[in-house]
């Protein structure tokens, strides 16, 4: 019987910090980017809604927890959540220097998100691109403030950037005025609001685009949310496989290869 006791007792321990994380929370406040992340994260008749929107409420609804998500400029959100003053944000992407201030589980994963650059069409005849961004250093390149894309164009010191942009809209409205050549930005994002600006039609994409990278729910370390982080990342999962997810994701028409 002593042994019994022991492992029920170690079992307890383990699960108790989940638990008590968890109990202590009523309302999940989660901070979230400016603009139209499509079909994850969007407005709709001035209703915040997507698939990111709709997971991350099942979850935490199976918790018996509320959420209340607010949306800032990017670099206001994460402050935010470096601060303690923010439970989580969404759709963040994973770097050694946000791990220092965030919780990122691989339960928590969103969407993938895929960045690339955009031009006018007057300008493309005079942009030359094959994958070598050293091709790019003649040219100009907007880029949204605070931002993260894939390392490679990251890194790119030898680039002109103009990183003066608080969101896409914003982006392609100085791209139409000629503040800058290029545009770098998520592309799906883009043609989203570039058809809502009735824009698209000006637009080329160059190929290829970089790297797929994954976005997360991230929890804010300045809470001590390690504990919510892994709770939340195992209820993500059960509604993943769950058939409620697969009725999220039909409502959006995404496949689910590409969540």
């Amino acid at each position: 019987m002593h042994w019994r006791l022991a492992i029920w007792l170690s079992l307890f321990l383990l699960s108790a910090p989940v638990a008590a994380d968890s109990a202590a929370i009523k309302t999940l406040l989660i901070v979230r980017a400016e603009g139209f992340f499509p079909p994850h994260e969007m407005l709709q008749n001035g209703q915040l809604m997507g698939v990111n929107m709709d997971l991350i409420e099942a979850a935490a609804a199976s918790m018996h927890i509320k959420v209340l998500f607010e949306t800032y400029p990017w670099v206001r959100a994460t402050n935010m959540l470096k601060k303690g003053q923010a439970d989580a944000i969404t759709y963040m992407g994973k770097t050694a220097e946000r791990e220092d201030y965030a919780y990122f589980e691989e339960g928590n994963r969103l969407a993938l998100v895929q960045n690339g650059f955009f031009t006018l069409k007057q300008t493309a005849p005079t942009v030359i691109y094959s994958g070598d961004m050293r091709q790019l250093q003649p040219h100009t390149i907007g880029f949204i403030r605070g931002r993260r894309s894939f390392p490679d164009f990251d890194q790119a010191t030898f680039l002109n950037k103009n990183e003066s942009a608080k969101d896409e809209e914003q982006l392609l409205n100085m791209l139409l005025v000629r503040r800058f050549d290029l545009g770098m930005a998520p592309i799906a994002r883009v043609k989203y609001i570039a058809m809502q600006m009735k824009i698209d039609e000006q637009l080329v994409y160059l190929q290829p685009f970089g790297p797929a990278v994954p976005t997360y729910l991230a929890f804010a370390k300045a809470k001590g949310h390690g504990a919510l982080a892994k709770e939340f990342a195992h209820t993500m999962g059960v509604i993943k496989r769950s058939p409620q997810f697969q009725d999220i994701l039909k409502k959006y028409g995404v496949k689910p290869g590409d969540y």
